[in-house]
C-alpha cells in the first residue's frame, strides 16, 4: 500500500517537473522571440539616428562653404580700386601749368602740395622757365615763381603769387606702402591747353599697376615703373594710389606700358625745407 502511494507521488512530480520544464522553455522562447523583435525595431531607429546625424553634417558643411564662398567674394570686392572716387578726390589738386622762357614755350602738369599755395613739379617742365602760369581744375589761374628745385632728382616746388590759404593740397602718400601689382592712377594734362593741338579743360587721368622699382644708374635714382599712361605735358602730374595719396610724380614714358615716376619720398626733405 504504501509502495504504491510512493509511486503515485514520484510519478506526479515527474509529471509536475516535465510541465514546469515545458513551460520554462516556452517562457525561453517567448522570451527570445521578443528580443528578436525588439532588435528588429531598433535597427530602423538607428537608421534613422544615422541618417540625422548625416544631414546635421551636411549642412554643417553647407553653412561652412556659404562662409568661405562669402570671404572670396567680399576678398574680390576688397582689391577693386573705386577709380571714381580717388579722381573726385584728387581733381581740385592737380593743376595746368604754362611755361615760357629764352627760346621756349612749353606746358606741363603739377599737383598742389599746401594750401597755402605750393605746387609740386618735375624740374625739367620748368627748366630756365622765366613765365609760369598754373591753372587750377576751376579755371582759375595764378603766376608762379620756382621755390626750390633738384635737377637731379627732376623735382621742382613753385609757388603761386597768391595770399590765399585754402588751396586744394593733395595728401601725400609714400613709396614704402606700395608694392608690385598694386593699382595707380596718373593725372595731368597731356598735350597743353592749345585748343588746336592741345586738351584744354579737365585734368586726365590713366590707370595702370605698379610695374617694379627701377634703379637709373645714371642719377642713383630709383623710380615706380608702372603702367599708367604718361603723354607730354603729363610730366609733372601726381601718381596716386588706390588711397588717392600722392605716392610720385610722373616724368618719363620710354615705350606703351613703361613709364616712370619719382617717388614722392624723394621730394619729402625739399618739401620740409620749402613749404611754409
Amino acid at each position: 500500500m504504501n509502495n504504491k502511494f510512493v509511486l503515485a507521488v514520484v510519478s506526479l512530480l515527474i509529471i509536475a517537473n516535465m510541465v514546469i520544464g515545458a513551460m520554462a522553455v516556452q517562457a525561453n522562447n517567448t522570451l527570445n522571440s521578443a528580443k528578436s523583435q525588439l532588435a528588429g525595431m531598433s535597427a530602423p531607429q538607428s537608421s534613422i539616428s544615422t541618417l540625422q546625424a548625416k544631414l546635421t553634417q551636411d549642412q554643417t558643411n553647407v553653412t561652412s562653404l556659404n562662409n568661405q564662398v562669402s570671404q572670396i567674394s567680399t576678398t574680390q570686392q576688397s582689391v577693386i580700386v573705386d577709380f571714381t572716387t580717388v579722381v573726385r578726390q584728387v581733381t581740385p589738386s592737380v593743376v595746368r601749368l604754362d611755361v615760357t622762357g629764352p627760346g621756349l614755350r612749353g606746358y606741363g602738369s603739377g599737383v598742389i602740395i599746401s594750401p597755402t599755395g605750393y605746387v609740386l613739379t618735375s624740374e625739367h617742365v620748368v627748366h630756365q622757365a622765366t613765365s609760369i602760369q598754373v591753372t587750377l581744375s576751376t579755371g582759375d589761374k595764378f603766376t608762379a615763381t620756382i621755390a626750390n628745385s633738384n635737377v637731379t632728382q627732376d623735382i621742382a616746388i613753385l609757388k603761386m603769387n597768391s595770399s590765399r590759404t585754402n588751396f586744394p593740397a593733395a595728401t601725400l602718400g609714400s613709396v614704402t606702402n606700395l608694392a608690385l601689382g598694386d593699382e595707380v592712377l596718373a593725372a595731368g594734362f597731356p598735350l597743353g591747353s592749345d585748343p588746336t593741338t592741345g586738351l584744354p579743360g579737365h585734368v586726365s587721368f590713366t590707370a595702370g599697376i605698379v610695374s617694379a622699382f627701377r634703379l637709373d644708374s645714371t642719377d642713383g635714382v630709383t623710380y615706380i615703373q608702372n603702367t599708367a599712361a604718361i603723354n607730354p605735358g603729363g610730366g609733372g602730374g601726381g601718381l596716386f594710389d588706390a588711397n588717392g595719396k600722392l605716392v610720385g610724380i610722373p616724368n618719363s614714358g620710354y615705350a606703351d606700358g613703361i613709364y616712370t615716376a619719382t617717388p614722392i619720398d624723394l621730394a619729402t626733405p625739399l618739401i620740409t625745407t620749402t613749404v611754409k
